[in-house]
């Protein structure tokens, strides 16, 4: 919750993938005192918009912070496909 609003961080799968968190992050928001009023924010943020894209391509574990300047910050974790730290587990 930030100020008035509740938001919710959500990964916006891709069409046909194979797995989850592919694509990007969408942004949801309410009001604290109606949560039934609830609004598409847009996307805060693109898989491609990561440095290491496309070798890690998996964008789960979203948290947002508001920082001393005032900014809001949006972290995550980004995974490959196998080997370590990849997200499908596979050795």
């Amino acid at each position: 919750m930030f100020g008035d609003r509740v938001y919710h961080y959500g990964s916006h799968d891709r069409e046909g993938g194979y797995t989850f968190c592919m694509d990007d992050y969408v942004v949801y928001s309410a009001p604290v005192n109606d949560l039934s009023d609830w609004r598409c924010e847009g996307v805060s943020y693109r898989a491609e918009q990561d440095p290491y894209y496309p070798k890690y391509k998996y964008m789960y574990a979203t948290d947002v912070v508001k920082g001393n300047d005032g900014r809001y910050y949006l972290y995550y974790c980004m995974s490959g496909d196998y080997g370590y730290g990849g997200y499908c587990c596979k050795r």
